[in-house]
């Protein structure tokens, strides 16, 4: 840690019951202060209130993942290159209209559509 006047500089920051002072200091914004205060549990500010979580307030812009599942998904019309199975055995290549298969063995079984 180094010590800037009032500002500490961490490499890492546990936060437990951040006052009013605090947080005016994180959020430059008011109404960004004010739109995360209105998130924040009353007893334990790390935590979210999902009551207080309306719907369509949070956006993709909002949700930063490196990976994403779901259990079911209704996606709509999807425009995409290649569609592949995760062991690669099954590929769908949308652009060059071909769905080809392959076996245990890596032998293409199955080859519709557009042929070179």
């Amino acid at each position: 840690m180094t010590d800037a006047g009032d500002l500490a500089v961490l490499d890492t920051v546990a936060v437990a019951k951040l006052d009013s002072d605090v947080t005016d200091r994180i959020f430059g914004a008011s109404a960004t202060k004010i739109a995360m205060e209105a998130w924040r549990h009353a007893s334990d500010v790390t935590k979210i209130d999902g009551g207080d979580i309306y719907a369509n307030t949070v956006t993709a812009t909002q949700i930063y993942v490196v990976s994403l599942s779901a259990l079911a998904v209704n996606a709509g019309t999807i425009t995409a290159g290649i569609l592949r199975s995760s062991d690669s055995k099954v590929q769908l290549d949308l652009d060059n209209k071909w769905l080809k298969v392959w076996d245990a063995s890596s032998v293409l079984r199955v080859h519709l559509g557009y042929i070179p």
